[in-house]
């Protein structure tokens, strides 16, 4: 499969410099149906259930026992979310944009945890299941997305 890349705007308002093909964007929540493809791929190959408990793979995030795959998927984890969940954390992002934050930063650390089973929109969860299937699988995230939803293979 062949890409065409074109490119057209300016990555920063300030220095008015340039799109390039290798601009970094944020796609928030976009990555979203990302995530949920990989897991539901991995569990139809039975190398990441969506039954799997997190806590079984990754017992350092902070998240109940028996939370599943599949509840981080729904947003019904309780697990609460690293980015919305201490006023000045979106703030110090913004201002911090070169800061190293890893995917353990969205794991720890978090506020007290509401009721597994009921409904709270969690980035923390998401991030939760990339890290899961990481550890499921022994692959990077990148490697994963790439292999398994074949995107970003080639450029033309």
């Amino acid at each position: 499969m062949l890409f065409r890349s074109a490119v057209a705007g300016v990555a920063s308002a300030t220095s008015r410099r340039p799109v390039a093909v290798a601009t970094p964007f944020a796609i928030a929540s976009t990555s979203k149906a990302f995530t949920a493809a990989v897991a539901l791929l991995l569990d139809r190959c039975g190398l990441l259930p969506l039954s799997t408990r997190a806590s079984t793979l990754v017992p350092e995030a902070e998240v109940q026992p028996e939370v599943t795959i599949a509840q981080l998927l729904l947003h019904r984890s309780g697990m609460s979310d690293w980015l919305t969940d201490k006023d000045s954390r979106m703030g110090w992002l913004s201002r911090n944009q070169n800061a190293k934050v890893t995917p353990m930063t969205a794991v720890t650390g978090l506020l007290p945890h509401t009721a597994v089973g009921s409904f709270a929109y969690s980035n923390s969860g998401f991030t939760l299941v990339t890290i899961a299937a990481e550890r499921a699988t022994g692959a990077d995230w990148k490697t994963l997305v790439q292999r398994l939803l074949q995107i970003g293979r080639a450029h033309v």
